[in-house]
């Protein structure tokens, strides 16, 4: 039997041989858990690098928003994402329009949101015309002290604030990938305010001071005549020929808007032209204007209103199964 001493000299010279092997065979692991990951799963090495790596550093936009006021900074870069929002009418098809919206590839629209961005654009109006605001620049190491802020700097955590509240899927938010190139949001409740209602062109300035490089798509309902029927404007006090009336100054309004936005900017759809057979044909050329191409929507989409909600529907396939598990085509891509 050993000495003590030397049974402890013997364990340690077997620690030491040992580390190196050890070493050497978990080095060894790691690279070939990255040859794997490079030659046999190369799916996982490409979603690792979108999660790790700057999105849309170098980003020509000129398609989307060639007019487009993008003055900012080295931090905030207000024309690095394009936007999409879609303005409406209550029950003219809005809510198929986003459902058709999100058939594209890399195109995240989210329902309404109460108009929150006005809210927001009230806190940065308020805050930016406070006197004491104003002139905190001027007063180095003042209680009101701070840099010389650019207005149109407001837009980039406008933008996130929006990719918080339309975020891409739980599993994709937890991975740090966002593939999504185009996203937005729908409104109905834009023309509540005064300000608008006398002047739309205001509404188009908050919309384009926080997301300059942004597309509009007007969806309203020719016949008021349904549209005052509906649920929606069917239970409210007034008499339905106030009703017709109202409707068809909103139609107005939005008709307005699109043609004040312009024909590159803005896209007009009417839910009694779609609604009829063949009438997915415009939801073709909507994205042809947004820049897809070989994008060809079903025909039965013409056939029935807000399928993917709506339980009485008409007769086609595509109505009853409630689906939107349809093909645009295997070509259907983003290539202005």
């Amino acid at each position: 039997m050993l000495p003590v001493r030397k049974r402890a000299t013997q364990r340690n010279n077997n620690v030491t041989y040992a580390l190196p092997i050890l070493s050497s065979f978990l080095i060894g692991c790691l690279f070939g858990l990255n040859f794997l990951a490079t030659y046999y799963f190369p799916e996982v090495q490409i979603k690792y690098e979108r999660a790790t790596a700057p999105q849309n550093d170098i980003v020509d936009n000129s398609f989307w928003c060639p007019a487009a006021n993008c003055e900012g900074t080295g931090i905030c870069k207000p024309c690095k994402n394009k936007f999409l929002f879609v303005l409406a009418t209550g029950r003219s098809g809005s809510t198929t329009t986003l459902a058709m919206l999100n058939k594209l590839p890399n195109v995240r629209i989210a329902g309404e949101n109460n108009d929150v961005m006005y809210s927001y654009n009230s806190i940065v109006r308020n805050l930016t015309s406070f006197p004491n605001f104003k002139v905190g620049p001027n007063v180095k190491d003042g209680s009101w002290w701070h840099e010389d802020v650019l207005e149109s700097t407001f837009a980039c955590p406008a933008q996130e604030f929006l990719r918080t509240i339309n975020p891409p899927s739980l599993s994709n938010q937890r991975r740090g990938i966002d593939e999504d190139f185009i996203i937005g949001f729908k409104e109905i409740r834009w023309f509540r305010h005064m300000e608008f209602k006398n002047d739309y062109k205001k509404l188009v300035e908050t919309y384009t001071k926080l997301f300059p490089c942004s597309r509009f798509v007007i969806s309203i309902r020719s016949n008021t005549q349904d549209q005052a029927k509906s649920a929606f404007f069917g239970n409210n006090a007034q008499s339905e020929e106030e009703t017709i009336k109202y409707l068809e100054h909103l139609n107005m309004l939005h008709v307005q808007l699109y043609k004040y936005l312009g024909e590159q900017r803005a896209f007009l759809l009417d839910i009694n032209e779609w609604s009829q057979p063949g009438g997915s044909t415009k939801f073709d050329e909507l994205a042809h204007w947004m820049g897809f191409k070989n994008c060809k929507f079903p025909d039965e989409i013409g056939n029935c209103w807000n399928y993917v909600t709506r339980k009485h529907m008409s007769k086609t396939i595509l109505c009853k199964e409630q689906t939107a598990s349809f093909s645009l085509g295997d070509d259907c891509a983003f290539n202005p």
